[in-house]
């Protein structure tokens, strides 16, 4: 997992099989790392959907996953980032 660099991209792009979401310069971080670092979503948080994701899949074909699925996946963690970032406002957090 790539470390902190707060002078890299603010969200990832390109999907690595074994790696993950990486982002566009190789030392950014990863979204699962910026999700935990900047969001009240903790990397167990990010585990589990990645998992319940892939359990819902598996149910249903053996197939690997499409770009189209994995952007559904990416959404869905885009949705779990807005609300946890709504969360910190509200408390008064920056």
């Amino acid at each position: 997992m790539a470390e902190n660099n707060d002078g890299g991209p603010a969200f990832p792009a390109p999907y690595h099989p074994q790696e993950g979401i990486k982002t566009v310069n190789p030392t950014g971080m990863t979204l699962r790392a910026y999700f935990a670092a900047h969001a009240d979503i903790s990397e167990f948080d990010i585990d589990e959907h990645v998992f319940e994701v892939r359990s819902a899949r598996a149910t249903y074909t053996s197939e690997p996953a499409s770009p189209m699925e994995i952007a559904e996946a990416v959404a869905d963690l885009k949705v779990m980032l807005a609300d946890a970032l709504i969360r910190r406002l509200a408390r008064g957090e920056a």
